[in-house]
């Protein structure tokens, strides 16, 4: 901007000095004649002289254009393919559970498939080893309320760890002092699984073998033996939101980079794009409760989108 005013300023004084100059010349060469022609000459011309004009642009945004990788657009509708149709299959009515555990869970090298038959990245020992320290489950029907329970248990037997605790904030203390007794939990528990398996409702988990498998296992040290045949037929025809086939599939209707095929997405991330009315559950994340309740209504969305997707009566058929 100061280069541009000084050019102009340099611009003006050199023209001030060339009329002057001529002027002297004109007196000093010319007769009065001659000098009143040429003045009217000079007048002429500066009256059809362009005035000199300094525009100064203003400096322009830089907007920044965003990569193909970062670009998601909202869910369309995508043909799931055979085997997540299955997996998805329309159930009216599903009860959803989650755990939280007293330490942090034991990751497998690569993904197994568990022995209630559901791919998990759980280390097996972790599944035997866990402890609950709090449970929650939703009974949910298509297009009615849910309910939801959910229980601390009281740690008699085992201790919680601070890096547990620092994840889903229950502590040693607390769980003693306002929990509930292994026995009592898992009773309320299995009494309500039991009802929805007589009406014919399926079992929802995001990250099912995991949370399944610890059932099982505290069912024993709850002296509850007799029900661990039932619990582990109504979990083995479950679902779990956490499948890596899934997951590939939901990619896809959300226009997301896709990964290797063997992974998963978070429960959070899952229903932040699909469920549209869930900010209040997902702040209450690492709640069981809540979080029984949010893989319940993914589950509906999901199956949903899958009968509902173009293509999806024809892979239904072909699977037939």
């Amino acid at each position: 901007m100061f280069c541009c005013v000084f050019a102009a300023l340099c611009y003006h004084v050199l023209t001030m000095f060339q009329i002057v100059a001529r002027q002297v010349l004109v007196r000093a060469c010319l007769s009065r004649p001659q000098r009143a022609i040429w003045a009217a000459m000079v007048a002429s011309s500066e009256s059809k002289r362009h005035r000199f004009v300094v525009r100064v642009r203003p400096p322009q945004r830089r907007v920044k254009v965003p990569e193909a990788k970062d670009v998601v657009l909202g869910p369309r509708p995508v043909a799931p393919p055979t085997e997540v149709a299955a997996k998805l299959r329309a159930s009216p009515l599903v009860i959803g559970v989650d755990i939280e555990t007293h330490d942090l869970l034991g990751r497998h090298m690569k993904w197994w498939t568990g022995p209630l038959g559901f791919a998990t990245l759980a280390d097996p020992f972790t599944i035997q080893e866990a402890r609950i320290v709090q449970i929650g489950w939703c009974v949910h029907a298509a297009g009615e309320e849910p309910i939801v329970k959910r229980f601390t248990v009281c740690p008699t037997d085992f201790h919680i760890s601070e890096a547990a605790a620092a994840i889903h904030g229950i502590a040693q203390e607390e769980a003693t002092r306002q929990g509930t007794y292994l026995h009592e939990v898992l009773t309320a528990f299995m009494r309500d699984v039991s009802e929805v398996h007589a009406l014919g409702g399926r079992l929802v988990a995001h990250h099912l073998e995991f949370d399944a498998g610890i059932v099982m296992e505290e069912l024993a040290r709850a002296g509850l033996s007799h029900l661990q045949q039932s619990w582990q037929e109504f979990a083995r025809g479950g679902v779990c939101t956490m499948d890596p086939e899934i997951a590939h599939w939901t990619r896809e209707m959300l226009s997301m980079e896709q990964v290797p095929w063997k992974s998963a997405l978070k429960l959070e991330v899952m229903c932040s794009k699909l469920l549209p009315d869930c900010e209040g559950l997902l702040s209450k994340k690492h709640s069981a409760g809540a979080d029984a309740q949010l893989v319940t209504m993914l589950f509906h969305e999901l199956s949903r989108r899958a009968v509902e997707a173009p293509g999806a009566h024809a892979n239904a058929d072909s699977s037939a």
